[in-house]
């Protein structure tokens, strides 16, 4: 579903090629021929992964305007694979296929920009995902050892390591109150 998204918007645009897929489609031709570069040519942000990949989707398949939109694509793709599989270790199954849901099927807008090189948004998030995988099982340890993770997977709102002990006069409050009426009072007199 996610890769049939995708590819019919590719096809829609005619697999079209803007001018920031150009500077990284020269970029590529450049590495094709030796060039190593570390950044995007006349700019201080962005590293140059996005040509690398392209050179080796050229190497690979030829060049032309499907291969040099191949590398987003397998990275749009993937991002919704480790969505899934991150929520779905972390919170469980249903929660996994929501969430790879909502990715697979975002807002047209978002789902655009997600196969453009403008930067590397897509590739990033891909990496950062799989970099939160070494700390899945001690979430998971938090969340079965915590009473109040069930609040934290709810709400989003974490809760404090040392939770506030209540006031002796919050203790007090809550013991029940022995009731005694005026009739059983004045009886007893």
């Amino acid at each position: 579903m996610a890769l049939a998204l995708r590819v019919w918007l590719l096809e829609r645009s005619g697999w079209l090629l803007d001018g920031d897929d150009a500077l990284s489609t020269l970029m590529a031709f450049s590495i094709l021929d030796g060039d190593r570069p570390i950044m995007l040519k006349n700019q201080v942000y962005g590293g140059a992964w996005e040509p690398y990949a392209m050179a080796a989707s050229y190497a690979l398949f030829g060049a032309s305007r499907i291969a040099a939109r191949l590398p987003v694509l397998t990275a749009s793709v993937a991002f919704v694979l480790v969505t899934w599989l991150l929520t779905r270790e972390v919170v469980g199954a249903a929660a996994g296929r929501f969430a790879a849901a909502l990715v697979a099927l975002p807002p047209i807008y978002i789902g655009v920009l997600s196969l453009k090189p403008l930067a590397p948004y897509i590739e990033v998030t891909v990496l950062g995902t799989l970099a939160v995988w070494p700390r899945v099982p001690m979430l998971t340890n938090w969340r079965v050892a915590n009473p109040l993770s069930k609040l934290y997977t709810q709400t989003g709102i974490p809760p404090s390591r040392n939770p506030p002990k209540p006031s002796s006069a919050a203790r007090h409050s809550r013991q029940p109150r022995r009731r005694t009426s005026r009739i059983s009072a004045a009886g007893s007199r």
